[in-house]
């Protein structure tokens, strides 16, 4: 295990959504990772169903690196991509269906990824149901 302390920071209301995240490990690894992203949300059938996409892309310092993945350079991660439809549900319930893809972007990390993980890359699909008091 390891601890870490984190800074989350965006504007949910401007065009984009855009936020910027940075993780620092302050145990094991002794690293930072950081990421921004962006997203657009939009309402349809009466605000009934929203659709939203959004993306992000992360950057890991060396340290971070060299304790995930055995590559000893800071560079940029991953991209994440992600597509939802929000659905509106009596009694005050949502539906959300979501996709997710996740892919390495540096070679290097790719290669130590694969030797520690097997893997490069992930598709993920997730359904979440939540309730508004």
């Amino acid at each position: 295990g390891t601890r870490e302390l984190f800074v989350t920071a965006g504007l949910p209301d401007a065009i984009g959504a855009p936020a910027v995240a940075i993780y620092c490990d302050i145990d094991e690894i002794q690293g930072v990772y950081s990421v921004v992203s962006g997203a657009y949300n939009t309402k349809l059938l009466d605000d009934q169903l929203a659709l939203g996409v959004s993306g992000s892309i992360g950057c890991g310092s060396a340290e971070y690196n060299r304790g995930y993945f055995g590559v000893d350079k800071a560079a940029f991660n991953d991209l994440t991509l992600t597509g939802s439809a929000a659905c509106s549900l009596p009694g005050k319930l949502t539906l959300t269906p979501a996709v997710q893809y996740v892919c390495l972007l540096d070679s290097e990390i790719r290669n130590g990824a694969e030797a520690l993980y097997k893997d490069t890359s992930l598709v993920v699909g997730s359904v979440k149901l939540s309730y508004t008091f």
